[in-house]
């Protein structure tokens, strides 16, 4: 069932750093999302819960294919479902989140949170993105890459 839709959410795709904890002075690509002006983080922070907004990976530009709209190849996930942060040690089997992603038509849904591991929900969302702008977004942090 589709979540009811009050107002679009806005979204955006950060290019950022991360160090690794576990090799001090190696940085990695990560994504960060940030909706409405805070980050995923953020909400989840807000929601009493916790990750890191990073997805990491050698081309993160490719990360970007989690989230929509072709079901992801080889998620850790479960079906249905998509990581959306890692845990703060950048490894996703460790902790993370994940949600639902959804494409119906003019919409992009990012709802149904859950932390990975406890598959606990987190109170946050949904979001709804109009599939413009969401697309735009994507295309805006690939340039930037």
């Amino acid at each position: 069932m589709t979540p009811p839709a009050d107002r679009d959410n806005s979204i955006e795709f950060r290019r950022r750093t991360c160090e690794l904890p576990w090799d001090p002075g190696h940085v990695v690509p990560t994504v960060e999302v940030v909706i409405d002006g805070r980050t995923l983080s953020e909400h989840f922070m807000a929601a009493g819960s916790a990750g890191s907004a990073v997805l990491l990976g050698d081309d993160v530009t490719a990360e970007l294919g989690l989230w929509g709209p072709d079901a992801p190849a080889g998620s850790q996930a479960p079906e249905g479902f998509v990581p959306v942060l890692t845990c703060a040690c950048t490894v996703y089997g460790c902790g993370g989140s994940y949600a639902r992603v959804r494409f119906e038509g003019d919409t992009v849904w990012w709802s149904d949170f859950h932390n990975e591991g406890t598959d606990e929900p987190v109170d946050i969302g949904p979001f709804t993105f109009d599939r413009q702008q969401y697309e735009r977004a994507r295309r805006d942090f690939e340039a930037s890459c």
